[in-house]
């Protein structure tokens, strides 16, 4: 197979493309290589749409783009808020910058910190997203383990304690919700025939292509995982049977989606519009928890993430109406009528 057979066109970009051709605004592809620049023309005037570390939405600001991105941050506006958010905290991996921060908050402390809380617990990248590195530790070793093997890769860390109930990704256009789901963790279905590792291996090398490379075979989760089921690395289960492989619920990783809809309470959308307005955030997706059967009760709700550049691709592959092209119609309809 050759390189060009194996391009493939961000999402964003391609829905985007697919929502001007349907409202008959035309477009240019500013780079053919990675496609994650577009120039779209409208009303005499021309905007920068992008892909990849560019925010797809242009309505939101670079402010509070950066500021959801970063996931302490974050997190401490919306516990000075009054949100409920998980308990956990925050480290640096590397000393680059230790001049501009206080003490305590070192790879050491860390450990400490850990000890203190009791395991499980889970660790994440500061500023990840699409549910890289995101690990659970079972005791210290784990945690070492963790911070010998991703220190030159991850320059500061989230430790939180594990929360309860059902992961819900919503997603937010100026306070509005306009779909959501739950979420369930990524899978193996096994064949019966290749062992654990040679499943793993192979997802591995698919997901490398897509640019996850944090999933290993010394994942911790996987070592708990296989113990409790009675498998090992080597084992070959029946036909049929499936494998979480993941603490992560990310569709990046092969999530589930479950229960998607356009319909949501007014006080969950009274709750998400309290959000829009602390973070001045246009387009957003909203990760939390629920301890509720029904997602719609936001009193029953922790604030997992917030991301500031989400995804529309379940929206593309499970929606029955035309969101997609309404939201992108509504976000050039914004950008080009703003006065510049």
């Amino acid at each position: 197979m050759n390189q060009a057979a194996k391009f493939k066109t961000p999402h964003q970009i391609q829905s985007l493309k697919k929502a001007c051709d349907s409202l008959g605004i035309p477009y240019q592809n500013l780079d053919s290589f990675s496609e994650q620049i577009l120039k779209v023309s409208y009303k005499n005037k021309a905007f920068i749409f992008g892909a990849g570390n560019i925010c797809s939405f242009p309505i939101n600001s670079a402010t509070s783009t950066f500021l959801a991105k970063d996931k302490s941050h974050t997190v401490n506006v919306l516990r000075a808020s009054g949100f409920n958010v998980p308990e956990g905290d925050y480290f640096f991996l590397q000393s680059a910058f230790a001049m501009y921060r206080g003490a305590g908050k070192e790879k050491q402390d860390a450990l400490c910190y850990a000890k203190r809380q009791g395991y499980p617990l889970f660790i994440k990248p500061n500023d990840g997203s699409r549910g890289a590195f995101i690990e659970k530790l079972y005791n210290d070793q784990d945690l070492q383990n963790y911070i010998d093997k991703n220190q030159q890769k991850l320059s500061c860390v989230r430790i939180e304690k594990p929360l309860q109930g059902d992961e819900y990704r919503l997603f937010v256009v100026d306070g509005k919700i306009w779909f959501g789901y739950k979420r369930r963790p990524p899978f193996i279905t096994f064949d019966g025939v290749q062992t654990v590792s040679a499943h793993l291996q192979a997802l591995m090398q698919t997901q490398a292509q897509y640019g996850h490379s944090s999933l290993s075979l010394d994942s911790s989760y996987i070592r708990e995982y296989l113990s409790a089921n009675q498998l090992t690395l080597q084992s070959i289960p029946a036909k049929g049977v499936t494998f979480n492989f993941s603490p992560a619920m990310n569709i990046a990783l092969g999530g589930e989606v479950v229960d998607y809809s356009e319909c949501f309470s007014d006080e969950l959308n009274a709750f998400t519009d309290k959000i829009f307005k602390l973070f001045n955030l246009r387009v957003f997706g909203l990760d939390v928890y629920s301890q509720a059967d029904d997602i719609n009760q936001a009193e029953a709700l922790t604030i997992l993430e917030i991301n500031g550049n989400p995804s529309l691709e379940s929206a593309e592959k499970h929606s029955t109406t035309d969101i997609v092209t309404r939201l992108w119609a509504f976000i050039i309809e914004e950008i080009f009528n703003h006065d510049r």
